[in-house]
């Protein structure tokens, strides 16, 4: 399903936006490897793959010195007032809150006010829905944040106000309406790369292919803007950490002879010779579980593993790399893809309507802007609830025995049109 609905093309629901920025900062890194911040123009080119028109946004931005004056926090602070500007300028609103260094450096700087003020915007806007002075349909929060949960429950339930919590992980688990962002959605949110840098899933199978190669590649030290060194690889500008830490000045020939975990997303473990051994398995995945996990068959253990994935991917049958957690090591993280299943490629999101439902109570549905039909795995809380006629996002699954494709709703059910 790699078709987007034509829905997308000419949003129909009318959506007020509170972005907590700082946590989309950290979804964009998580999911695509590389941190954005959002604009308002990305906000809108994300949400618009849901149908959803965004006609007023408030982001949540540290502006105001908080605490004692540090080199850092004055520099964070200079760039997060340029940021708040080009959002106003953007015809955004910023709630402004403080940035506060404790001037540890291995503790990080500390947003204050900024979740209240978040909380604070979805109450009023809720007020200004419900008494219609606003013509917003719904409210959507770009956060994975669970300390704006009360004042979502609140419009929720005493003013009957439509709420959806959007993030690119956990929110589906929560009670109330909630949108799980996809790469396609992370790739817009996060607005155009700065670089070449690959994103997201190639970066994942750029990673593995790297760890698989028996030769070495080129690697550059690489300074970020806040002077933390790392290691980079020449063309495709992977992540790396030398073995044993570190980096090495220059560009070297080095070999991917472990993968990193100790980060959001995969990082290559570098060293002047080739691996002798290490954690990292090769498997294929069997089926997908749910939204967020797969099982993967590993050749020499027995039982298949479960292990938690971005939304979409990878689809069944494709071949992938995984590597034990250092601090867990029964469980297993997710490195990337090798070869993609035959005839079954990852999938963007779509946007159904249910026609009706199969005698295992999944849904039955008709893809938006297609004339294709698709079997859905419908949230557990609309199992019992969903109607024909009621909307979700989906993404692609599996291909059934019969060429049936089966997905899952990755939101909960959509406003009508």
């Amino acid at each position: 399903m790699t078709t987007t609905s034509a829905a997308a093309a000419s949003p129909s629901i009318d959506v007020a936006v509170v972005v907590d920025t700082r946590n989309m900062h950290g979804a964009t890194g998580q999911v695509l490897g590389i941190p954005n911040l959002p604009s308002m123009a990305s906000v809108k080119s994300a949400l618009s793959l849901y149908d959803m028109n965004v006609v007023d946004a408030a982001f949540g931005v540290a502006t105001d010195a908080g605490g004692r004056s540090t080199p850092r926090r004055d520099a964070a602070l200079q760039r997060n007032d340029a940021y708040a500007r080009s959002l106003e300028a953007s015809g955004a609103r910023v709630l402004r809150g403080m940035l506060q260094d404790w001037n540890q450096a291995d503790v990080p700087m500390q947003e204050k006010k900024v979740d209240v003020l978040c909380a604070v915007e979805v109450v009023k806007l809720a007020i200004q829905i419900a008494i219609k002075q606003s013509t917003c349909r719904a409210i959507v929060v770009l956060s994975a944040d669970k300390d704006l949960a009360p004042a979502i429950d609140m419009a929720r339930q005493e003013l009957d106000v439509p709420v959806y919590a959007a993030a690119a992980r956990s929110v589906h688990q929560r009670e109330g309406s909630w949108i799980l962002l996809g790469e396609d959605a992370v790739r817009q949110l996060g607005g155009p790369p700065s670089n070449t840098a690959l994103l997201g899933e190639a970066r994942r199978t750029a990673l593995a292919l790297e760890y698989l190669s028996p030769n070495p590649s080129p690697w550059v030290c690489h300074i970020a803007a806040n002077g933390q060194k790392t290691m980079r690889s020449v063309g495709s500008a992977l992540s790396g950490v030398m073995q044993g830490g570190g980096t090495m000045p220059g560009t070297n020939p080095l070999y991917c002879v472990g993968i990193d975990t100790s980060e959001l997303f995969p990082r290559a473990i570098l060293s002047t010779a080739p691996a002798t051994g290490g954690q990292v398995l090769s498997g294929r995945v069997h089926r997908r579980k749910n939204v967020e996990e797969v099982t993967v068959q590993v050749p020499g253990i027995s039982k298949n593993l479960t292990v938690k994935t971005p939304v979409g991917y990878p689809v069944p049958q494709a071949d992938v790399l995984l590597v034990e957690d250092s601090r867990n090591p029964s469980r297993h993280i997710y490195v990337g893809t090798v070869a993609q299943s035959p005839g079954l490629a990852a999938s963007n999101i779509g946007l159904v309507t249910l026609i009706g439902k199969t005698r295992k109570g999944d849904g039955y549905a008709s893809l938006e802007g297609t004339p294709d039909k698709v079997i859905v795995k419908l949230p557990l809380e609309e199992v019992d609830t969903a109607i024909p006629g009621d909307r979700f996002a989906v993404v692609l699954a599996e291909r059934l025995n019969n060429s049936q494709r089966l997905t899952w709703a990755v939101s909960s059910k959509l406003p009508k049109r």
